[in-house]
């Protein structure tokens, strides 16, 4: 309750401690942080709805992983700033909204280790930022879209540990500058 009196406060980082319990709702309040652009609550016990992380119009940096934070990752993103997300290692599930492509600056987008599944969405790739593109040991269905070509920018792409069928898509050979691509343990088939 504390820290919803800081409403000039732009960085907390409060990463590796102990600190368990349930994220307050407020946090979610667009009035609660307003000038909040990096937060750091990574390698805790902190429970509660990841989407209230969220709500910052000046966020730049999301780091909360490894935690126990739960619900779904949220269908618009007020800031259009974001540049790197990182939940990963929680309990986040539901489908990966089509609105983490309108994002035009982020470059790392990492939600691996959760429990979400559906379809990768062919608009993830829409704004051409990403870099590292961690997805690994979730429940992601379907066929890789050959939209995903269009992370012209793409370094890093991990979707290993998931039920992703189909074949590979052929335009995979215009992301120039990839240098590690896992894609193990999935369900691919072809040539």
């Amino acid at each position: 309750e504390y820290a919803v009196n800081l409403p000039r406060l732009v960085r907390w980082d409060l990463q590796l401690n102990k600190i368990c319990g349930t994220v307050p709702s407020e946090y979610g309040d667009v009035k609660v942080f307003t000038y909040l652009s990096h937060w750091y609550f990574q390698n805790n016990r902190i429970s509660g709805n990841a989407a209230h992380f969220f709500q910052k119009p000046y966020l730049v940096t999301l780091s909360v992983y490894n935690n126990l934070l739960e619900g779904t990752l949220p269908t618009s993103y007020p800031s259009p700033s974001l540049r790197t997300i990182d939940v990963s290692n929680n309990r986040i599930s539901g489908t990966l909204p089509p609105a983490l492509g309108s994002l035009p600056d982020l470059t790392t987008c990492s939600l691996q280790s959760n429990l979400l599944s559906g379809t990768l969405p062919p608009q993830l790739c829409d704004s051409q930022s990403f870099t590292n593109l961690r997805l690994q040991d979730n429940q992601l269905s379907g066929v890789i879209p050959p939209e995903l070509a269009g992370c012209v920018q793409l370094k890093l792409l991990d979707m290993s540990n998931n039920r992703l069928s189909g074949p590979l898509p052929s335009d995979l050979d215009k992301l120039f500058t990839i240098e590690s691509i896992f894609l193990q343990a999935n369900r691919l088939s072809g040539p």
